[in-house]
This record gives C-alpha cells, structure tokens and sequence, in this order.
C-alpha cells in the first residue's frame, strides 16, 4: 500500500522491499519514482529482486501499539504468495500481546487494499477488533480481483506462474487476464486486445453478486489512461459503483510488470 494511501487512512504499513541497481528501497516509502521503476522494467534495463520485511520491523510496529495500549489488526498479503506474514506471526509472539490479531487476505495489491479499506470503515464507525477481524474473514473469500496483464514474463521470472501455463498467452495481440484465485496469482483467460479484455472483466463482474455499499478498487502500474479507460467502459456498461483510484507498488509491479491495469470488488 502506498504511503499516500497509509497517512489517509490512518494504518501503519511494514513494508516489503525492492532492490536494483545496487540499492534496496522500502515500497512506497523509500523515494522510488514509479513511473522511472515502471520505464526501466518495461526497457528491461533492470531486474529487480523482492524481499519481505522482517519479524524486527513487525515487532517494532506491533510492540509500539502495546506500549500505548492499543488493540492491532494486521491484514497481510497472501501467505500463499510471501512469508510476510508468517514474519508478522513471529513477531506477535515475540511482542507477547494478546491484542495483535492477525488476518491472512489470500490476496495481493489492490484486493488487500478492499479488506484495508473496508476495515477502516469499520474501525471509524467504532467496530472491536475482534468484531473487524470476523468480519474481514468474512469477506477474504469473496474478494475478487483480476488484472489484465501486458506480458507474462515478469510473472514467469518470478517464478509466480508454471511455464506451461504461459502457453499461448505471449502473443503481441493478446492481453493475458490474471487473477487472485486461493492465495495465488492464476491466469484465468486471455482477450483480443485491451477492449477485449475490458469485455472479458465487464462479463465477470455481471455474473458476480457485487457488494455496492463496498469500494471497488482500480489500479495500475503505470497506465493511468488504461485504468481510465475500463473505469469508463464499465459505468458505461451500467456498472456505477464507487470506484477508487489507486497504484500498483513496485514489489508486486515486478511481478505484474509494467502497463498492468486490474480491478478489486468484493461479492455480497
């Protein structure tokens, strides 16, 4: 989550980190320029390497909330894509508080940012911790995120998808749709273009039973106009929700690479 969207809704982020040329940055907060990370991944000019924070960094955060009393909800990326959170389990122990709860999303970027947003919501309206954390479990399987991929590759070099699973989905004029499915990035469909695309995630959301008193969350990585455009294509289609802007980090950007333009809801 980036530090713009942190300061906003009042959360601490630990983040994951990214390192090229030489330096490792902390994601959102250590002064990397996306749309520069975003021009020299597309050019191929680097190959940048991910990391998860450590359980210290956890302890830090979580033992700073127990010296002032407060009751922690932790929402983590998915424990089927990072040992983030195992990280952040480490940590509770080590912090020996009763009050740090723990919540696995089975999701990344933009379907994590739905439960984050959402638990604020209920934070604000003076909702327990305990009673956040029963309802965003509630939530966690019916997130539903889909992203239209520019290229494979980056997911192939991350080793996030199997090989035989890129089979056909490389061509120039193909758009690759990925998925969050079970924790996991899934390839899920391939389209004709980024309006066949668009027609693709406008048939998904018509079929699903989208919970509207929910955000829906848009993002990019680097391809503001690309997220503009299905923004419109969708309420043009009749689907008006409240559509909240937002950008891919560089940590999961390397994975999705560059030109990525996905969308987060949450089923009813």
């Amino acid at each position: 989550m980036r530090k713009e969207i942190s300061l906003m809704l009042d959360v601490d982020v630990v983040p994951l980190t990214v390192t090229f040329n030489g330096k490792t940055y902390k994601d959102g907060f250590g002064g990397v320029l996306k749309k520069l990370f975003f021009s020299r991944l597309r050019s191929g000019a680097i190959e940048p390497v991910t990391s998860q924070p450590s359980p210290d960094e956890f302890f830090t955060v979580f033992n700073k909330h127990k010296q002032q009393g407060n009751e922690v909800v932790y929402i983590g990326i998915s424990s089927r894509s990072s040992g983030t959170l195992q990280a952040a389990r480490i940590a509770r122990s080590m912090c020996d508080y009763e009050h740090i709860h723990i919540v696995d999303s089975y999701n990344l970027s933009h379907g994590l940012e739905a439960l984050v947003r959402t638990a604020c919501r209920l934070r604000d309206h003076g909702y327990s911790a305990k009673e956040i954390v029963r309802k965003i479990n509630e939530l966690v399987p019916k997130v539903k995120s889909v992203s239209v991929v520019e290229s494979m590759r980056f997911l192939n070099r991350g080793g996030r998808v199997q090989t035989e699973e890129l089979s056909g989905h490389n061509s120039l004029s193909l758009k690759n749709l990925v998925a969050i499915c079970d924790g996991r990035f899934t390839p899920v469909a391939t389209a004709r273009g980024r309006a066949g695309a668009f027609e693709k995630i406008y048939k998904m959301m018509s079929e699903s039973h989208i919970n509207d008193k929910l955000p829906v969350i848009l993002t990019h990585s680097d391809c503001r106009e690309g997220v503009r455009r299905l923004e419109n294509f969708l309420v043009s289609k009749g689907m008006d929700f409240e559509y909240i802007h937002s950008e891919i980090g560089s940590v999961i950007g390397t994975h999705f690479g560059p030109d990525t333009v996905g969308i987060a809801y949450v089923e009813k």
